[in-house]
C-alpha cells in the first residue's frame, strides 16, 4: 500500500516535499534495492519503446508503401548508371 506524504512549512506557507511512501520501503528496502528497481524499470521502458518503434515502422512500410517500397534503391541505381567500377580485384 502506498501513501502520499506532503510536508508543509507552516511559518512560510509552502510545500517542503511531496513524496510517495510504500510499506516495502519502510520494511527495510535499501537504497541499492531502490536503484536496481529503478534501473530495471528504465531498461524495460526504453527496450519496449524501441521494439514497438521498429515493429510499427515495419508494419507501416509493408501496409502503406505499396508501389514505393524500393523508391530510394531505384533512385540510387539510376544515379549510379554508367559509373566505372572502382576497387576490388581485377579479373
Amino acid at each position: 500500500m502506498m501513501k502520499l506524504v506532503i510536508k508543509w512549512n507552516k511559518k512560510r506557507s509552502y510545500v517542503l516535499a511531496i513524496c510517495v511512501q510504500s510499506k516495502t520501503f519502510e520494511r527495510g528496502m535499501t537504497m541499492t534495492g531502490y536503484v536496481v528497481d529503478f534501473l530495471l524499470v528504465a531498461m524495460l521502458v526504453i527496450g519496449f519503446t524501441a521494439i514497438m518503434g521498429v515493429t510499427l515502422n515495419g508494419i507501416g512500410e509493408r501496409l502503406l508503401s505499396h508501389k514505393r517500397r524500393n523508391e530510394f534503391v531505384v533512385r540510387s541505381n539510376r544515379t549510379q548508371e554508367g559509373w566505372n567500377k572502382v576497387g576490388g580485384k581485377k579479373k
